[in-house]
């Protein structure tokens, strides 16, 4: 139950940063059809593709972090993860709920798909090929049968066009209206992007505004079409729709056929709006976009992107809520101590008067590393109001020494901000190491993470009962050992609670699986704080 409630919370986060997303790029969309509605069909269509292209996009992509952040950790902390101190009950969450409502609607969608699919393909089986067409459709076949109520074509890789036994009974000109229009979807690979828009809607049934993009990608692509076979014909384009008009009456009978296919014909409704883009075309309608419109579809594409665009240093907070404060960065951007961040953990003195009086909080120091590792103008730039504690956040500033950052193979000078936290802790218990194993903290570009994200962490830690029933509260402070494939090796104690509650904290980290850290995109061997709260509620 617990790997199921951790799927369902990451799937519903996905599915509701993916929706309004598309929502917000959808309404934009609308706007920038209103306001170009004169110009081509292809030109539109394309434009509501973009609409369909953002549902496929990564929810959240990761840029690379140009301008970077003055906010370098202490031996690179991970979110806080916290356990409240009610005893669970193993019951069905609301994600749970959703994401099998979900299921059952999405996958019943899939098999009547499936079904009408192979049905409609065995159908199509009894159809017989009319091999004197192939001429003037460059080699594609054409086949007729009584299954077929209207002119379609099917297939990605092998498409094929279909008639209507009805459709023999044209002129020859209008037989060519009707192979010129078809073979436009084919020349343009419409059967794709068919299956891809009618997955999505499977996918989005829910969600009114991916139906609505799919007519609106459905009107414009015959529109498109028309346009294609006009050019193909060398006709006139009120010509053609006379002979669209003329094919009409012979599809009344229209029936719709599956997926994975374009019919010539659609709705009454869709027939006229056709009739009215065609009047009022152009004679010589472009086919081929501008460089404003160009620029148009690039905008859109840009602001897509822009939507899901986050840093690459950027990590969201587990579902209790805890912010991550910073991430350790690579070396190659900022300055990193000599020896690790664990070096300048141990050059940091909590002075012995604010110990006695119990006093904790948190000290940033604005640091200049010059391009020789000195250090220059360290100040304080925000207090919790101890003297004594600014200045040992400073002496450890000055005592440790640094590698400054670099910047295509040279180093340079660059200013950082590094957060300094003095809490008290078990004296007794103090950097405990659990498995006897030295820290040495290693540079990462990303960090390592738990498969199915911090919830799963969450999930594998449990309150201690004794501890639960005494009022037990407050934080476990670990150092853990991750190697390059995401194997917890140790585990250390750097800030204790109780023994049961540190074994709580222990166990919870190994029986989590681990993505690795990865260091210009290979997976290394790092040592991470992990914060465990433990909190009754």
């Amino acid at each position: 139950m617990n790997n199921l409630s951790g799927i369902a919370e990451t799937w519903v986060v996905y599915m509701v940063d993916s929706n309004w997303q598309f929502i917000l790029f959808t309404v934009l969309v609308i706007v920038f059809t209103r306001m170009f509605r004169s110009q081509s069909a292809r030109f539109l269509y394309t434009i509501w593709l973009l609409a369909l292209m953002k549902l496929l996009l990564p929810v959240h992509i990761k840029l690379p972090t140009f301008i970077s952040s003055s906010n370098i950790p202490i031996g690179g902390v991970l979110p806080d993860v916290s356990i409240s101190g009610v005893a669970s009950i193993s019951t069905i969450s609301w994600q749970n709920i959703i994401l099998i409502g979900w299921s059952i609607v999405a996958g019943a969608m899939l098999v009547i798909w499936i079904f009408q699919y192979l049905r409609f393909n065995k159908l199509l089986t009894q159809c017989t090929l009319l091999p004197e067409f192939e001429s003037k459709t460059n080699g594609v076949q054409v086949l007729t049968g009584t299954t077929v109520q209207t002119p379609f074509a099917k297939g990605i890789r092998n498409p094929r066009i279909y008639l209507p036994q009805k459709t023999l009974e044209l002129t020859q000109r209008e037989i060519h209206v009707v192979l010129a229009h078809e073979m436009a979807h084919i020349q343009r690979k419409d059967t794709l992007w068919i299956a891809i828009q009618n997955m999505v809607q499977i996918a989005f049934f829910f969600n009114p505004l991916v139906w609505y993009m799919n007519s609106k990608l459905t009107q414009y692509r015959e529109k498109a079409c028309d346009d294609l076979a006009i050019q193909a014909l060398e006709t006139k384009p009120l010509e053609y729709s006379r002979f669209l008009l003329n094919t009409l009456d012979r599809y009344r009978q229209w029936r719709p056929v599956p997926l994975l296919t374009n019919q010539f014909h659609q709705t009454n409704r869709t027939l006229i709006d056709r009739f009215k883009y065609l009047t009022r075309r152009k004679e010589a309608i472009m086919l081929h976009f501008s460089m404003w419109q160009k620029g148009v579809l690039l905008a859109l594409m840009i602001v897509g992107i822009a939507f899901a665009c986050e840093k690459s240093d950027s990590v969201k907070s587990s579902d209790n809520g805890a912010n991550v404060e910073s991430l350790a960065k690579d070396a190659a951007e900022n300055p990193v101590p000599d020896g690790g961040f664990g070096a300048l953990m141990l050059n940091l003195k909590y002075p012995e008067a604010a110990k006695k009086a119990g006093i904790e909080g948190k000290v940033f120091v604005e640091v200049t590393i010059k391009s020789t590792g000195a250090i220059e103008n360290s100040q304080i730039t925000k207090s919790f109001g101890n003297a004594e504690c600014d200045q040992a956040a400073l002496e450890a500033v000055k005592m440790t020494k640094w590698i400054p950052a670099m910047v295509d193979g040279k180093a340079i000078d660059k200013r950082i901000t590094i957060p300094f936290a003095f809490k008290l802790q078990n004296e007794n218990l103090k950097a405990e190491q659990h498995d006897g194993n030295p820290v040495n903290f290693v540079a990462y570009d990303e960090p390592p993470q738990p498969i199915g994200g911090f919830v799963m962490l969450q999930k594998n830690l449990v309150y201690p009962e004794t501890a639960r029933k005494e009022g037990v509260e407050g934080k476990v402070m670990l150092q853990v050992n991750i190697d390059e494939s995401g194997i917890v090796q140790h585990v250390n104690i750097v800030q204790s609670l109780n023994a049961e509650c540190d074994e709580a904290a222990i166990n919870a980290v190994k029986s989590t699986k681990w993505e690795p850290a990865r260091q210009q995109d290979k997976s290394v061997a790092v040592w991470v704080s992990i914060p465990i709260v433990f909190k009754l509620s």
